[in-house]
């Protein structure tokens, strides 16, 4: 994810904290009061909304973040955000392009 070699997924951070998925879980929640799917799922659409402010497109974020196919980090953004992501990219590539232009002062 976001050009990274190591997998973010559950079972990846279960192997890497060295416990079975089940002991994983039951103490991530335990210690966050979360679910550890629910903690990589909000990760995955923190990058999302990263990249699509960028101006990615919706297809190749959706598989960089490991929420394929597109109707799925759709689905996914608009219940976390109350946005759907391409209204979001267009927003942000919006007020990106209107921050950048330099202001133009007429004196007379």
């Amino acid at each position: 994810m976001l050009g990274m070699v190591v997998p973010f997924d559950v079972s990846s951070l279960a192997e890497r904290a060295g416990m079975t998925e089940r002991t994983f879980h039951r103490k991530f929640a335990a210690a966050t009061g979360e679910t550890s799917a629910r903690f990589v799922e909000i990760a995955r659409l923190d990058a999302a909304r990263m990249l699509l402010s960028r101006g990615r497109s919706l297809k190749s974020v959706a598989a960089e973040v490991g929420l394929f196919p597109p109707v799925r980090l759709t689905g996914a953004f608009e219940r976390r955000f109350g946005i759907a992501p391409r209204l979001f990219r267009y927003i942000t590539a919006s007020s990106d392009r209107q921050l950048s232009k330099p202001a133009s002062l007429d004196i007379r």
